[in-house]
């Protein structure tokens, strides 16, 4: 089986990685745009995983690429969306329910947060959280502010 994708690239390689049996030989090949950090890449590969560099502009391409070579080759392929998918915004947003959990324990039923620093990487996140938001806190404005780490 192949799994090729962009997002949440080790979460997918640890997923494969875990699936695998004596039997069955779960393969994760990640497509990874040539700026992603070698942290990111290196946790990719640690687990077992292939990377595929490519540039951003030809994700699409390359991904495809990558599915018809693993078919013609008689493998089952299987692929997870990057982040600009409406299934992984949706699922995204269910840190939101986390968060709200967490706020009315903190602050009681009616507690809730003012501001989210959520990480920024595709953008799958940051918009599934701040729709989630919306959706739980209506009216009651809460921010969402967008984070990066500096370096690697």
């Amino acid at each position: 089986m192949l799994i090729p994708s962009c997002s949440c690239p080790s979460q997918i390689a640890s997923s494969a990685k875990n699936l695998s049996t004596a039997d069955v030989d779960v393969k994760a090949v990640i497509i990874m745009p040539v700026t992603a950090p070698k942290s990111k890449k290196d946790a990719v590969l640690e687990y077992g995983a292939e990377v595929v560099d490519c540039e951003n502009h030809e994700r699409a391409a390359v991904c495809e690429r990558e599915m018809q070579k693993a078919r013609g080759a008689g493998k089952e392929v299987v692929y997870f969306p990057s982040y600009d998918h409406v299934d992984v915004i949706e699922g995204h947003g269910s840190i939101m329910l986390e968060v709200e959990d967490q706020a009315k324990k903190i602050w009681g039923e009616q507690g809730r947060p003012d501001v989210v620093v959520c990480p920024i990487g595709g953008g799958g996140l940051i918009s599934g959280v701040s729709l989630a938001a919306k959706g739980i806190y209506g009216e009651e404005r809460v921010a969402v502010v967008g984070v990066e780490p500096e370096g690697e």
